[in-house]
């Protein structure tokens, strides 16, 4: 038997896959872990709990029977004045310094932009106005007028864009040269569906006028807005690029001073790019500063998916491809030197890529991968290396949306399709690329049991209930019919759908632990009576068939912006907004939340002033169990009744919110043993040593850690701790020799290295 010390001086590996436990060939194993939830890793090396959620407003649509969702922009007017934009079903609100934008009542300014529609929005922002383009919208533009106004408006564009030339036989002609005209095509060519588009004549002179009108597929109505040279029939003309005949542009960027339009549903590989400096300006011309039209040549059709600026270049990602565009010798593109070429061939997501330290990242177009473009001075070539490539469980299911925090530390926080949160801290001048992933307190849905086939429910058949705390209950079907079940936890099957879910019902109901609702016809629908962890309640049934469950989910983030605040004058950091739909007291409800710093719990409300034993103000989290932070010290957790709880003893300072629960778990580490590797060897863990920054709580193996000592006074909270801690764990021996880091209590936990002493056999 040879006695060890493994030790772990960093978490800069993150969470790694399933794929590679065992791996410990690998550089970053000795610096990875096993799991990693609702923990940050730093770039200094050392892992944190997640930092708690403010909670701010409740969606305008909250809880609409339509289930309609919110999706949260950011919009950085200037350094001091940055706001987070609430698009949700044909409205738009406004959140800055982080409080809900009121001006009576909540700014809002009107859409026509659906629920259903908001993943596909893409944004480009100069100064005071916000681009927003949409394949079935016009492009808009939202322009910020005062603090507590805001208009949005169709961008008026000059002159184009346009498709190509005409190169047919047809012919159009203008009854008159100014003001409003009816303009004659020699064959079918207008519909209904192009009021709204440009068409460019050149008679004598060129001229454009917009279509107000349809008359027939031959004539349109139409008011010019730069006089036309003549009314002759001409074969010289241009029909415009946007329009509801031929889709809109969805996507959008600036570069070099132009604004970049591309992605239209007639014209999926072509990018337009405006004058220079004059970004609604698509006037063709052939100077250095006048628009550029071009489209990808490609061996299929490839649906440009984004537009990005990064490294002194143009980025385009497509559905099969990555590109980048430039001038020639590294000059100023015009239209006369634009190059154009494929640099990788992974394929993109409909999601805007982030720009982070010198690369830019992008979603591959499965969803569940995030690649980083970087160049590689060796092949002088633009790479995309796949940043999940050693933790590709942890985006699992797909990513809806991303968006980077560059401060004070970098990471890139990810919502999947799961409304989990996934994050990687992202510092590739050191090599880190740490993920870790989140949940956010409270729970969505509910869990049921659906009777299907009454009939043929067995005797025996195993209703099995996992609490929130992990706990499980288990209840029994025995007789078929008539007598009561012997048993307490027992219920009888067999007797129609609608009685057999009643008989479900009075059986769960009766125990303490949960409240049912009254079955709605053979539905049965469960909650705890009160929540004792963070966790879902989750049901599990051996006759999967007869009878059908779902389960409660954790709270479901739907969306992320981040956005600057200032802290204190000049002195900034990245603040993280969340949209998080949850179950709150048994009716859905969408809140707007920001990540702080200060806080441990989720959807937290504060108070400060003088000693209280109530805390008011707590509707949004009415029937919930939440977590109480008085004075720096835990007290029990309380149940929400009439928006307000009691807490004792009093306190001038309060923290209450929505509890989580933080985990890290060591991989089996691995060192030489006598007779050769150790991984496979049994283990006994002996000791433990933590080094901890600034923090309180914990367990370890679901052994609480000891802070304080006999000469702490107990009556206060214990300051936070920074030092070292020693554990000691049972005598068991197993062949992992891991160890599982935990806490749910509101308080701060700081882990920047540990110590096992183990002994590990040698047969």
């Amino acid at each position: 038997m040879a006695r060890v010390n493994a030790i772990q001086t960093n978490f800069t590996g993150g969470q790694i896959s399933p794929r590679l436990f065992g791996r410990v060939d690998i550089e970053s194993y000795r610096n990875s872990l096993k799991k990693l939830t609702n923990m940050v890793v730093y770039p200094q090396g050392g892992a944190g709990r997640r930092f708690g959620t403010m909670y701010v407003a409740e969606g305008k649509d909250s809880a609409a029977s339509t289930d309609r969702k919110f999706r949260l922009v950011p919009f950085e007017y200037s350094d001091t004045n940055a706001y987070c934009l609430e698009f949700g079903h044909n409205y738009i609100r406004f959140y800055a310094q982080s409080a809900q934008v009121v001006s009576g009542s909540a700014v809002q300014v009107t859409t026509t932009y659906t629920d259903a529609q908001l993943d596909d929005l893409q944004f480009a922002q100069s100064a005071d106005i916000l681009y927003i383009v949409h394949r079935s919208h016009p492009p808009r533009q939202l322009v910020r007028n005062s603090a507590t106004s805001f208009t949005l408006s169709d961008v008026v564009f000059v002159d184009g864009p346009y498709l190509d030339d005409n190169d047919t036989a047809t012919t159009i002609a203008s009854s008159a040269t100014t003001g409003s005209v009816t303009l004659t095509a020699s064959v079918a060519i207008f519909t209904a569906s192009h009021i709204g588009a440009f068409f460019r004549i050149t008679n004598s002179t060129t001229g454009y006028a917009k279509v107000t009108g349809f008359t027939d597929t031959t004539h349109v109505t139409a008011t010019v807005v730069s006089t036309l040279g003549g009314t002759s029939a001409v074969t010289t003309w241009r029909e415009g690029a946007f329009s509801i005949e031929r889709g809109y542009p969805g996507c959008i960027t600036f570069f070099e001073q132009r604004l970049c339009l591309a992605g239209s549903t007639h014209r999926p590989q072509t990018v337009w790019i405006s004058k220079v400096d004059d970004y609604e300006n698509f006037t063709p011309g052939a100077n250095d500063d006048d628009p550029i039209p071009f489209t990808i040549a490609a061996n299929k059709v490839n649906i440009i998916q984004w537009l990005s600026q990064a490294r002194n270049s143009l980025f385009i990602g497509t559905v099969g491809a990555e590109w980048q565009v430039r001038g020639t010798s590294g000059a100023a593109i015009t239209p006369g030197n634009v190059i154009v070429r494929q640099q990788t061939s992974e394929g993109s997501a409909r999601i805007q890529p982030v720009p982070i330290k010198n690369a830019l990242l992008f979603v591959q177009r499965g969803g569940e991968k995030m690649h980083e473009v970087t160049f590689d001075f060796l092949t002088d070539s633009f790479q995309a290396p796949d940043l999940t490539l050693l933790s590709e469980d942890i985006t699992s299911g797909g990513i809806t949306h991303f968006d980077a925090q560059r401060t004070p530390d970098p990471i890139v926080w990810a919502v999947l399709s799961s409304g989990t949160l996934a994050a990687i801290t992202y510092q590739p001048d050191q090599k880190i690329q740490a993920w870790h992933a989140h949940t956010i307190g409270g729970v969505a849905g509910s869990a049921t049991i659906t009777v299907t086939d009454y009939a043929n429910i067995a005797v025996g058949t195993d209703i099995v209930i996992t609490k929130s705390n992990g706990d499980t209950v288990t209840f029994t079907s025995e007789v078929t019919s008539g007598a009561a079940p012997a048993t307490t936890n027992g219920w009888r099957p067999n007797e129609s759908n609608d009685t057999t879910a009643d008989n479900i019902y009075t059986a769960v109901n009766a125990h303490s632990d949960f409240t049912v609702a009254n079955p709605a016809a053979n539905v049965v629908t469960i909650t705890e009576t009160q929540r004792l962890g963070t966790g879902p309640t989750a049901l599990s049934i051996s006759d999967t068939v007869r009878l059908v469950t779902t389960d409660e989910t954790a709270a479901i983030v739907e969306s992320i912006a981040v956005i600057p605040k200032d802290i204190t004058a000049g002195i900034y950091v990245d603040q993280v907004w969340l949209g998080v739909k949850r179950t709150i007291n048994g009716a859905t409800k969408r809140y707007v939340e920001y990540i702080d710093s200060t806080l441990n719990t989720d959807s937290t409300l504060t108070y400060a002033g003088s000693s209280t034993s109530s805390l008011t103000g707590l509707a949004h989290l009415e029937g919930e169990t939440v977590a109480v932070k008085v004075a720096d010290a835990p007290q029990p957790d309380k149940i929400v009744s009439s928006a307000a709880i009691a807490i004792s003893p009093a306190g001038a300072s309060a923290q209450v919110g929505l509890p989580y629960t933080h985990t890290l778990t060591t991989l089996p580490p691995e060192f030489g043993a006598q007779a050769g590797a150790a991984l496979s060897r049994l283990r006994r863990v002996h000791e433990v040593v933590l080094y901890l920054r600034a923090s309180s709580g914990g367990l370890i193996n679901s052994d609480s850690i000891i802070y304080r000592s006999s000469a702490d006074d107990m009556g206060n909270a214990l300051p936070l701790f920074t030092g070292t801690v020693r554990y000691t764990p049972d005598d068991s021996w197993d062949r992992d020799g891991n160890i599982t880091i935990s806490g749910t209590q509101p308080l701060p936990f700081n882990l920047t290295a540990l110590i096992m002493g183990m002994n590990v056999s040698e047969g």
